[in-house]
């Protein structure tokens, strides 16, 4: 993959270990990577950063305010619906969660790397 800017990607999840280990993997593939623990952390990121990510990749179930919160209130602000969302979870009905929220896609956990970092490049084609 090869961008003029590397894009951002904000990765919302509150087990540190999948968030370093997602992170670094999409450093190696030129992505800028920025870590919130929850949806509280991530909308205090968003309210001081300038630009915004590109991208957002949330897990739904976490402590604090969770996934589904977040988006919902990710996407009721103008400023940042536009932001792409990819949320992630084990949970069933997932698809109609991602739906109803408004995310731009979603992967069921367990997922391989190479399945996001397929969504990740097809949203940033130009």
């Amino acid at each position: 993959m090869s961008f003029l800017t590397p894009p951002k990607v904000l990765i919302v999840d509150d087990d540190v270990v999948v968030s370093q280990m997602l992170g670094g993997f999409l450093s190696t593939k030129g992505f800028e990577v920025v870590f919130a623990n929850d949806g509280i952390e991530a909308l205090k990121f968003l309210e001081e950063q300038a630009p915004f990510p590109d991208f957002i990749v949330s897990d739904l179930n976490m402590s604090g305010m969770g996934g589904a919160e977040f988006v919902h209130l990710l996407k009721s602000n103008f400023k940042t619906a536009s932001i792409k969302v990819i949320l992630c979870s084990a949970q069933a009905g997932l698809a109609a969660k991602a739906e109803t929220l408004g995310a731009h896609s979603y992967l069921r956990k367990p997922y391989k790397l190479d399945a996001l970092l397929a969504l990740l490049g097809e949203s940033h084609s130009p």
